[in-house]
């Protein structure tokens, strides 16, 4: 059984989503799972609107904020 055929999650949290790997593999869930909708949190408030703009509202939701504000986490959390 493949490792697809346990991931059965509707919906996708995922940080660091504005570069790099956390980029990369928004793009690739999107890509193969088209009932996935993703949650993407990151820094540059342009990219996560390229992201929305890109895939759609439906599939795409962008909340802006850095991670490494360890005061503003449970702000965060609470939306």
């Amino acid at each position: 059984m493949s490792e697809q055929a346990h991931f059965n999650h509707s919906k996708i949290l995922l940080i660091g989503a504005t570069s790099g790997i956390g980029n990369s593999l928004t793009h690739k869930i999107l890509a193969q799972r088209p009932r996935t909708k993703i949650l993407v949190v990151g820094r540059r408030q342009d990219k996560l609107d390229e992201l929305v703009k890109q895939y759609g509202e439906d599939r795409v939701e962008a909340w802006p904020f850095d991670i490494t504000n360890l005061d503003g986490i449970e702000d965060f959390v609470g939306k």
